[in-house]
Formats: C-alpha cells, structure tokens, sequence
C-alpha cells in the first residue's frame, strides 16, 4: 500500500468555520473520518511574516 500525504490549510476562529477559507480542513477531515485513519489533532505553533 502507498503512502500519501494529505495537506489541508484552514484559518482559526469562529469566523471562518464553515466557511471557503477552511475547505482544506474539511476535507482532510472527512478523508479522515471516511477512511477511518485515526487522525489525531495537534496543535502547531507557526511563525508567518507580513506580505511586503
């Protein structure tokens, strides 16, 4: 069997759940619940700079 990585971007907040700006997330996340993968949430601490 191979091995895929899956990557699904989404944005924090109430604001943006259920919206366009968190389809990645959904995704992974049915992807996820469909395939029964036992996918755990982590939390990451991220660095971003401002566009210039």
């Amino acid at each position: 069997m191979k091995t895929f990585l899956v990557v699904g971007l989404g944005n924090p907040g109430k604001d943006y759940a259920m919206s366009r700006h968190n389809v990645g997330f959904m995704v992974v996340d049915r992807l996820g619940n469909r395939l029964e993968t036992g996918i755990k949430k982590k939390v990451l601490k991220v660095s971003t700079e401002k566009p210039f």
